[in-house]
């Protein structure tokens, strides 16, 4: 754990974006979001204290690989994108302000404990923010209504093209 520490305090924007001079750890952000009528709250890892200008908000997240593809695969499975847009849309509806970039910081979890920082490309968080309105629409109904989206029933489900490829290869050595 240390190690890890001290491989991201080497990094000199990921040690920049989480400077304990600069900011403040696991801040709290509660607003209302005015179309659906209902209260929202977000947690971020670190909020940087504001002077005006571009506010650079840094978000911790371990992985296999810090490699830039490969935490972009799981931004994809993880819903990253959509944490960016919430995020921001908090600061903003908080007017702590209005130009916020939310950059992931990610660090492999084995030794040399690799560092790299990342941002969501914009096309991507536009496609978030329209999936964080629907999510969020969904909710306030679903509260309104005290009805609950379920799943009812038996499902047949049909496992991923790797799977079976996976499956296929072994086969043909057994």
């Amino acid at each position: 754990m240390h190690d890890m520490a001290s491989a991201l305090r080497t990094h000199p924007l990921a040690a920049a974006l989480f400077d304990p001079e600069r900011g403040d750890p696991e801040v709290s952000l509660f607003w209302r979001d005015a179309r659906a009528e209902i209260e929202l709250r977000a947690r971020l890892d670190w909020m940087p204290h504001t002077d005006g200008g571009r506010l650079l908000v840094g978000d911790y997240k371990t992985a296999d690989s810090a490699a830039p593809r490969k935490f972009a695969r799981s931004a994809a499975d993880f819903g990253y994108p959509q944490q960016d847009d919430f995020y921001r849309a908090g600061i903003r509806a908080l007017d702590l302000a209005e130009d916020v970039a939310f950059l992931f910081v990610v660090q492999a979890k084995t030794a040399p404990y690799l560092v790299s920082v990342n941002e969501i490309h914009p096309s991507d968080l536009r496609a978030a923010h329209l999936k964080n309105r629907e999510a969020i629409d969904l909710y306030a109904a679903c509260l309104k209504a005290n009805e609950w989206p379920a799943y009812d029933g038996v499902n047949l489900i049909e496992l991923p093209a790797w799977y079976r490829r996976h499956n296929e290869e072994e086969a043909t050595f057994a």
